[in-house]
């Protein structure tokens, strides 16, 4: 479960045929998170309210969104 608690994450899904990373935003009410039987997850939380510099150009779209690793340049 995903709460609201002003922090970004960093998230992984170390599938070996088809892994994954994704930012994901702070949500604004309680969100379950779906996770896949097998695989195995990684997340970096950053602490609330802290935006590292590659993310603040998308700061605006991931309020609770997610946007993809491979989408950042």
């Amino acid at each position: 479960m995903a709460i609201p608690d002003g922090s970004i994450d960093i998230l992984f899904d170390l599938d070996k045929t088809r892994p994954y990373g994704y930012l994901a935003g702070t949500v604004l009410t309680g969100t379950p998170i779906v996770s896949l039987y097998g695989h195995i997850y990684f997340g970096v939380r950053f602490m609330p309210g802290y935006i590292p510099s590659f993310i603040a150009p998308f700061i605006n779209n991931l309020v609770g969104n997610r946007i993809a690793l491979s989408d950042i340049r």
